[in-house]
This record gives C-alpha cells, structure tokens and sequence, in this order.
C-alpha cells in the first residue's frame, strides 16, 4: 500500500518519464501532487493491474491545473485493467484518469464517485485515444461521467449519465471493502445490471486472462461481469417482511409524480434482526436510497420502530422516477443482503393512480 505522500508538481506516488512501467496489486491512497495525485507518466508506457486508487488528490497550483487525481497520462501509452477508482479528487479535470495526447485503454475496470471541478471522472484532451472495455463509470460527483471522445470496446456502463459508452443502469456497487484479495473493491449488489453483462472473449483474453482484481475466477455465471470484481453466486434470498409507505393503507403512489420519494421498511420480526442488513446492498426496483452521505456516497442508515412492535425497522427511501415502476405496477420488491452476506427479499402492494386512471390492492406485509 501506497499511502499519505505529496509531490509538489507531478506524480503523489510514482512519476516516470520515458521508460516502462509495471504497477499490479497495488494501492494508491490519501496522495497527492498537481497532477497524478497517485500516477504521473510522461512518454512512457505503463500497465497498471489489479490495483485501487482511492482518496486520491490533484490540486491546482502555479504549476498546473490539477489534473489526474489517481492517474495523469501525457504523451504516454496507458493500460489499466481490473482495478478500482473510488472517491478520487481533482481540482481540473479527471477525477480518476486524465490522458493527454496519450493511448489509453481501460479493462474491466470500476469507478465510483470520483470527481473533478472541471466535471468528470474520466477526461481525455489532445491527440491519441481512450478505449473502454468491461469498464463501470458511475456516480461521478460533479458533471459527466466521461469528456472527450471515448471508444467502446464492449461490455460498457455509464451511470446517470451517458457521457461514457455502454448501457445505461446502476450498477449498485456496494462500498469499496475487503473483499478477499491484496485490494480493497467494490462487490456487486444483487440484482445488478452488470453481471452476465460483459465481453466474454475480452475477460479471456489479456491481461484479463478470466480472473478479477481479487484474482476470482472469471466467470461465475453465464458470462463474465463488467467491472474488476466477478460477483460469486448468491445464496436463494430470505423472504422478510417489509412495508412500503410505513403506516399508510393503501400504498397509493402517484405514477407521474417522479420526484416523490417512497419510504420502505424493512421489518423485524422474532426470527429476523433487519438492523442486521447492510444499507450499502438494499435496492428497490433498481433505484437506490436517495439519503446518502454527501462526502463518502454511502447511505445513511435509518432505523425505527414503524408499527409498534417495540422492534427497529430499517427505513429506506427511494425516488420514484429512478425505479422500475409503472402505472400498472401493483407491488414492489426490494433486495439487498445482511452484513454476514444473505439474500434477503420481500414485497408490498402497491396502489399507483393517476387521476381517474388507478389500479387497487389490499395493503398487506409479506413474508
């Protein structure tokens, strides 16, 4: 692990200029320099692999705009594959990468919530190119996922935005965690769209050789996962009582109204303890819970007693325009898991209306 360093002008960690590089099961966090907080090349070729940069900073100066907080590429050839970009930091632009005039191509790799005052995750300027292959780009904090033109190589996912190429879905990353392997990753919550989504032939081929950043197997189901994480398969999910709009009777939801949030518990009951489920894992209809902690992404976690039992509910809260949901929709699922790792599973009916236009259930609690 690479931790804590600061250079005044290029390169927190590591600079090179005009040789070959070799980066692998490596961890770049907490550095800083102008540009490349954690990696800054110049006319080199360098291939980083199996590795996580997190917390990393580029800030602007007197010498350069702070580019690049995990890695700064100019006039260099740039290979990055299974590995993890998560809450990196840059003044100009890049929050993860920036490439100029250079050949970059990321594999198989995940990005979360980095960002950069000039508004994006990835940015390339110049000449040359940047290539995605298998590659997530997600929840950039401030503007686009991606700037400049970008090449997709297959098996891509870009979310909210499209800026980068590939479909268009929340991954439901859980937070970046050990998850067995030298690095810390991001895992694959259930129900995400990127499992079975990916480039076969390209997890076969290198450097991706059909193995993960954790050095897992590749693949564990159907087909390979977009991503640097290959989700193991999950056990069936445990049927827990849940209660959607916690109080109210019937569940009326106004379909067109997709700024409202909806409020769904998951219940205690004698033979389940729902404080013991991990918030970063619960989705709901593919939306994900809207209260979330500004600095890190993660939810912020909400118990309460909501029907009386004296037992703590967890308590989520989710947009509807970011679900599944629809004016025929009569019920709605969540899906998560408990810290030790279960499925768990539930639903709630559902009465959606729009003016005269409704469909009615019952409100009932299922197990």
């Amino acid at each position: 692990m690479i931790t804590d360093n600061e250079a005044a002008f290029a390169g927190g960690d590591v600079m090179i200029y005009y040789g070959t590089l070799t980066v692998d099961a490596s961890t770049f966090s907490s550095d800083s320099a102008s540009i490349g907080g954690g990696i800054a090349t110049y006319a080199a070729t360098v291939a980083v692999s199996n590795s996580t940069f997190a917390s990393n900073f580029a800030t602007h100066s007197q010498v350069a705009d702070g580019s690049g907080a995990g890695i700064y590429a100019e006039d260099s050839q740039l290979t990055v594959s299974n590995s993890t970009f998560a809450t990196n930091d840059a003044d100009g632009s890049g929050g993860a990468i920036a490439g100029d005039n250079s050949t970059l191509t990321l594999i198989n790799c995940t990005l979360f919530r980095n960002s950069a005052t000039n508004g994006n995750a990835l940015e390339r300027s110049g000449s040359g190119s940047m290539t995605l292959k298998n590659t997530i780009v997600a929840n950039t904090v401030s503007g686009a996922n991606c700037s400049g033109t970008m090449t997709d190589g297959g098996g891509n996912l870009s979310y909210p935005d499209t800026s980068c190429p590939g479909i268009n879905h929340n991954p439901l990353l859980q937070n970046l965690n050990d998850n067995g392997g030298p690095t810390f990753t991001m895992l694959l919550s259930r129900g995400s769209p990127a499992i079975d989504a990916a480039n076969d032939a390209t997890c076969a081929a290198a450097p991706i050789n059909n193995l993960d950043q954790r050095g897992v197997k590749r693949p564990q189901g159907a087909h390979c996962d977009i991503g640097a994480v290959e989700q193991m398969p999950y056990s069936a999910p445990y049927p827990q009582a849940i209660d959607i709009k916690p109080g109210s009777g019937p569940n009326r939801i106004n379909c067109r109204n997709e700024n409202q949030v909806i409020a769904v518990a998951i219940l205690s009951t004698p033979d389940f303890d729902a404080t013991r489920v991990n918030p970063a894992t619960v989705s709901f209809e593919g939306a994900t819970e809207t209260h979330v902690n500004k600095k890190t992404g993660e939810s912020v976690r909400h118990e309460e007693d909501v029907d009386g039992d004296g037992d703590r509910a967890l308590v989520f809260h989710f947009r509807l325009g970011s679900t599944r949901l629809t004016c025929a929709s009569t019920e709605g699922p969540p899906v998560g898991e408990t810290f030790e790792g279960q499925g768990i599973t539930g639903t709630d009916s559902v009465w959606m209306f729009n003016g005269a236009r409704s469909t009615s259930r019952t409100d009932s609690h299922s197990r």
